[in-house]
């Protein structure tokens, strides 16, 4: 048995959503092997937020970026190691090495510096939502994407410039079935406190 608390979220973490989020899934594998250089930048509500250079090789990355301390910007440059597994049906998985941890992750998350969810103790929302809802904070991170307002009884938004239709259809569909599926929640749970 566990004792105080044991077992418990703690529900004032932070969120993964909190951070300026990394993942490796971003860069294509031949940009590791064309030591490729090109920055990211992050936005909400269409106000740049941050931005990060970063430089690949075969076996490392360094990110560039600048940190707020005592009112100045302070730059950060780090390398971080590389490291790889085998898959059962040939070829191998990339995963970065997180600098205070040395934890395997495929994503790091931008505080004071770009470390790994766990050592943030980071939670993911999904995890605080009280109604369960398969694909729901999915559904939520396509609306933020296209600059929609939060919550689901604002419309869909319009298809950004530039964006493929069969992709917007596609981002709109899980959207519908997100909506769907949380008019069913509801419905479920009105019905259980009613009965």
């Amino acid at each position: 048995m566990g004792g105080f608390g044991s077992g418990a979220r703690n529900r004032w973490a932070s969120k993964t959503d909190e951070f300026h989020k990394l993942d490796l899934a971003t860069f294509k594998r031949e940009w590791f092997e064309s030591w490729r250089r090109g920055s990211m930048r992050w936005s909400r509500g269409g106000v740049q937020t941050s931005s990060i250079s970063y430089s690949l090789t075969p076996d490392s990355m360094r990110l560039i970026y600048s940190v707020p301390t005592q009112g100045e910007r302070v730059s950060i440059d780090e390398w971080f190691n590389l490291d790889f597994t085998e898959q059962p049906f040939g070829g191998r998985r990339r995963w970065i090495r997180c600098r205070s941890c040395n934890r395997r992750c495929r994503v790091l998350y931008g505080g004071a510096h770009f470390r790994c969810r766990q050592c943030y103790q980071a939670t993911y929302p999904s995890q605080y939502e009280d109604i369960r809802v398969k694909g729901l904070s999915r559904a939520e991170r396509i609306r933020d994407r296209l600059g929609a307002e939060p919550g689901f009884m604002s419309v869909f938004p319009e298809k950004p410039k530039g964006m493929h239709w069969k992709t917007y259809r596609r981002l709109e569909r899980q959207d519908w079935e997100a909506s769907e599926a949380i008019e069913r929640a509801m419905y479920a749970r009105i019905k259980a406190f009613a009965g």
